[in-house]
């Protein structure tokens, strides 16, 4: 029986070692994970209008434009995109689905819908950029 004994100590010894370790460390995890917490939060307000970057300097000179998306417009995030893109692009105004001005900048989900709308419009792209935002201009405005 003693035998027995012996043959576990080293095993419970090790596991006991084991959970010191992971007590002696939980304050730095919970530290750590409120950190990565607060990172996202700061994140999450610093993305303000990043979709729109690289086209404002095509817009330069540009007075008015049109801005169509086929996103639900009655949705806070879609209200809040269009909103990001006008602040991006000042001091061009943008007029939501207005397609009558010579240029336009495309905002769809389906990058499908808007190549269809241009060719419906008779438009060209100028300028797409890498998160599918297009700026388009008609062809005979």
């Amino acid at each position: 029986m003693k035998s027995k004994i012996i043959k576990y100590i080293p095993q419970s010894l090790f596991a006991l070692c084991f959970l010191i370790m992971i007590g002696f460390h939980i304050p730095g995890i919970k530290r750590e994970l409120h950190r990565i917490n607060m990172y996202q939060k700061v994140i999450s307000h610093q993305k303000i209008g990043y979709e729109f970057n690289g086209l404002e300097q095509f817009t330069k000179g540009i007075e008015y434009m049109g801005y169509y998306t086929d996103k639900d417009f009655s949705k806070d995030a879609t209200v809040k995109e269009f909103a990001q893109a006008q602040y991006m692009l000042t001091p061009t105004i943008l007029e939501h689905n207005n397609l009558t001005h010579e240029y336009i900048l495309f905002v769809c989900k389906n990058e499908v819908n808007a190549w269809k709308k241009m060719k419906e419009i008779g438009a060209s792209p100028l300028r797409r950029n890498k998160f599918g935002m297009i700026l388009a201009r008609k062809n005979n405005p």
